[in-house]
Order: structure tokens, then C-alpha cells, then sequence
């Protein structure tokens, strides 16, 4: 359900709970960035944190100009906030819809973001662990961004790439969850560690500018080889050459590749047509098999050849299994 602001629903204001909010009524707080480009600084993260702590629902408003960093979109979306744009005007979505907020920044003036925007791909990777001493986190992240991306639990990322080290602060801090950013040359990402029944799963999505659907399609195949993968997505999109977001998130993703892994197949008992071009199989072992569906060049046609007889409600049980995982 679209959530909507009206006047009549403020209460009276209350000092912010956080240096960085600007206001708060009923259980939403505000907090505005006149940064060209907002990533999930220490400050960041720990607003966040008051918020959901608070019981709040975090909104963050900057100029129409401003980019967001993959870490802080992650982790806004993930505390169930949104981003807002304030001009003259008033404030809008990223779609350009108008909401009414209380107390809206007055200034709608920041700094000018000077980077370019272009064509780029999202890629999106669960990997399940076993509980097993030698399991350890970040090896997708390899095959994504390359060797030796930085890391760190807040951004800029300012760690040298070490897996055993993201992989000790994890278990350190189990049973809850880690989160943890990385960024090479190749772009950014923002990622997940959580302990679940069977194990551990490691969740990661990023931003790759200037990739191409061939890249995402290699990156899955490739994890699907090493890993234990339970689901994978591609998706072509417009971002920022610094691997930023803007207003063109509006503009919507186009598919380019899902890999199922074997967990997942077995709870969906989906079978596409392996005769179907764009369908192919990892793996030797055939219980243990990704499905690695590659519809960077597809028609509306073939898509729905693919899509034909699936149980839309069975597949999502199936990749649910993200969640043996939740």
C-alpha cells in the first residue's frame, strides 16, 4: 500500500531523537541531506538505528539533484523508510508523485553531483553455508566486484578485502545479523549475514555501472559453480558512473538473468522446457543442478514460453528457500 502524509495526521513535535532528524510526528522521522551523494556514514547508520529502535519509519529527503549510495538505499529500504525530493515546489517521490510532509526542509538547495549517468546492471546473490568451521563469507563478492574490493560496516568502505575477517565479525556478532558494504572499481554493494536453521546465508546486492547483461550472466553462472546458491537476479537499469542512484530508479529494471538454485527448485517443483534457448543448467549432479535462465536477448514471447505453467504462489515458496533462510 502506497504510504501517503496528510496534515491532519500530524501530532505535535517532539525534539528529534537523533542529531541527524529534523522532525518527527506519530512514528515517522525525518531527516534531510543536502549531500550531492548520501552514503550510510556512521552517523547514517545510527539514525537509522534510533528510528527503528524508536518504533519509527525513517523518511530522508534531499534535493532532486542528490544520488544515494547502494549501502544507504539498502539499508534505508531495509528499515522500511523511503527517499523523498524537496524543491520549490513541495516534496515528491522519485516518480515525481507529491507527498505532503510536515515540517519539509525549508532549503531545497545542496551540493552539485558532477558524475555522469549510464547504463548499468544489478545483481542480486544469496549464497547458503552450512554450519561449518571452514565456511566463509564474501567469495561472491570476488566474482562480482573483483579481487581486492575495499570493505567496512559503514561507508566509505576503508577496509583492506579480507573474507576471514568479514567472516569472524560475523560469527561475532551471531545470532544477529551483519551487514557489510564493499566497493572496487567495478562498483558497490551492500550485504547481508544472518544465521538461519541450517546455517548461514550471505545476501548481497549490487551496482555495477558500464555491465553488461553478458557480465551478470557470467557473475551468476560462476557463483553457481563454486557456491550454493539459492537465488540469483540480474537486471539492467541507469545509474551513476560512481555507482550511485538518482531519480532514474524511477524509470524501472529490465530482467536480464535468474539463476534457481537446487534448494529452491525442489521446494517449486518448477520445470521450465529445457529445450527453451535461454535455458540453461550448472552442475554435474543432477539434485544439485542451478537452473541459470539467461533472457538478455528475449521477446515478450519467449518470456512468457518460459513463464508458462508456473505456479506463481509455489515459485515464491521455492525461492523462499532464500529463507530456509528466513
Amino acid at each position: 500500500m502506497p504510504f501517503e502524509l496528510h496534515p491532519d495526521q500530524v501530532t505535535a513535535s517532539v525534539p528529534p531523537p537523533h542529531p541527524l532528524s529534523s522532525s518527527k510526528w506519530n512514528a515517522t522521522v525525518t531527516s534531510w541531506s543536502g549531500a550531492a551523494a548520501v552514503q550510510l556514514t556512521r552517523g547514517r547508520r545510527d539514525w537509522l538505528r534510533s528510528v527503528l529502535r524508536s518504533g519509527g519509519r525513517p523518511l530522508l529527503i534531499t534535493p532532486p539533484a542528490s544520488r544515494m549510495s547502494v549501502g544507504m538505499l539498502a539499508a534505508l529500504r531495509a528499515s522500511g523508510g523511503d527517499w523523498l525530493l524537496a524543491d520549490e515546489r513541495g516534496v515528491s517521490r522519485l516518480n515525481s508523485d507529491p507527498v505532503e510532509v510536515p515540517a519539509a526542509p525549508a532549503h531545497s538547495t545542496g551540493e552539485a553531483w558532477l558524475g555522469e549517468v549510464v547504463e548499468a546492471v544489478q545483481v542480486s546473490v544469496s549464497v547458503h553455508h552450512r554450519a561449518d568451521a571452514g565456511a566463509e563469507i564474501g567469495r561472491a563478492v570476488e566474482v562480482v566486484l573483483g579481487d581486492g574490493p575495499g570493505w567496512g560496516t559503514s561507508e566509505p568502505v576503508t577496509r583492506v578485502w579480507d573474507p576471514r575477517a568479514i567472516t569472524e565479525l560475523a560469527r561475532g556478532r551471531m545470532p544477529r545479523p551483519t551487514r557489510v558494504f564493499v566497493a572496487s572499481e567495478a562498483g558497490a554493494g551492500a550485504g547481508l549475514v544472518r544465521r538461519v536453521d541450517t546455517g548461514v546465508i550471505e545476501e548481497w546486492k549490487f551496482l555495477l555501472p558500464g555491465a553488461s547483461g553478458a557480465d551478470a550472466v557470467g557473475c551468476l553462472r560462476t557463483i553457481s559453480k563454486r557456491q550454493d546458491i539459492l537465488l540469483g537476479t540480474a537486471w539492467a537499469c541507469a545509474a551513476g558512473g560512481d555507482a550511485t542512484f538518482g531519480r532514474e530508479l524511477a524509470r524501472g529494471l529490465r530482467p536480464l538473468a535468474v539463476a534457481v538454485g537446487p534448494r529452491a527448485l525442489r521446494r517449486s517443483r518448477w520445470n521450465p522446457d529445457p529445450q527453451l534457448a535461454h535455458v540453461k543448467w550448472v552442475g554435474s549432479r543432477p539434485r544439485m543442478r542451478t537452473l541459470l535462465v539467461d533472457v538478455t536477448a528475449s521477446d515478450q514471447e519467449s518470456l512468457a514460453a518460459l513463464l508458462r505453467g508456473v505456479d506463481p504462489e509455489m515459485l515464491a515458496r521455492g525461492l523462499g528457500a532464500t529463507s530456509d533462510a528466513q
